[in-house]
C-alpha cells in the first residue's frame, strides 16, 4: 500500500504542479494584459495632448493681379486663412504702372478678403477688395486665375485679372 499511496501523491503533486504552473501563466498574462491596456491610455493620452498642443497650421496663399481698363494697376500680397469658415484676407500693395506715371511708380495699401469654393475646373472665388477707400466684389470661376469685371460703387466694372497661388 506503500508503493500506490506513493504513486498516487506523486501524480497528485504532478498535477497539482502543472495546475501551480497554468495558474503562474495565466497571472503573468492577465499581468502583460493589464500593462498593455495601461500603456495603450497613456499613449492615447500623450498624442491627445500632443494634438491639442499643436497650434493648427493655416492656409497660406500669394496673390497677384492687375486691374483696371488698360491693367494700369498691379496688386500684389499674401492671404492666410482666419478661423471664419475659410476665409482668406491679407493686405495688398497696389502699384500704378500706367503711362501717366512720370515720377515713378504709385503704390497704394490695400486689402482682400477672398472665398474659395468648389474643386478642379468648377473652383469659384468671391473677393472684397479694399483699395483707396472704395470697396469693391469680385466673383468668377478659378483655375489657377481667374478674369473678369470688379464692381465699384464709383467706377462700375472694373477689368481685373487675378492669381492665386
Amino acid at each position: 500500500m506503500g508503493i500506490f499511496a506513493t504513486g498516487v501523491t506523486s501524480s497528485m503533486l504532478l498535477i497539482l504542479a502543472r495546475k501551480s504552473n497554468i495558474a503562474a501563466r495565466r497571472r503573468e498574462t492577465e499581468a502583460l494584459e493589464t500593462s498593455v491596456k495601461a500603456f495603450s491610455k497613456s499613449a492615447l493620452v500623450l498624442l491627445a495632448l500632443a494634438v491639442a498642443g499643436t497650434p493648427a497650421r493655416s492656409r497660406s496663399l500669394h496673390i497677384a493681379g492687375t486691374a483696371g481698363y488698360l491693367s494700369e494697376w498691379e496688386f500684389d500680397g499674401e492671404v492666410a486663412e482666419t478661423a471664419i469658415g475659410g476665409e482668406l484676407v491679407g493686405p495688398l500693395v497696389w502699384k500704378h504702372i500706367g503711362l501717366c506715371s512720370v515720377n515713378g511708380p504709385q503704390e497704394k495699401p490695400g486689402k482682400i478678403r477672398v472665398r474659395l469654393s468648389g474643386a478642379g475646373s468648377t473652383s469659384k472665388i468671391d473677393a472684397t477688395i479694399l483699395f483707396d477707400r472704395a470697396r469693391c466684389t469680385y466673383s468668377g470661376t478659378l483655375s489657377g486665375s481667374s478674369e473678369g469685371r470688379m464692381d465699384c460703387p464709383d467706377a462700375g466694372a472694373i477689368p481685373l485679372s487675378i492669381s492665386i497661388k
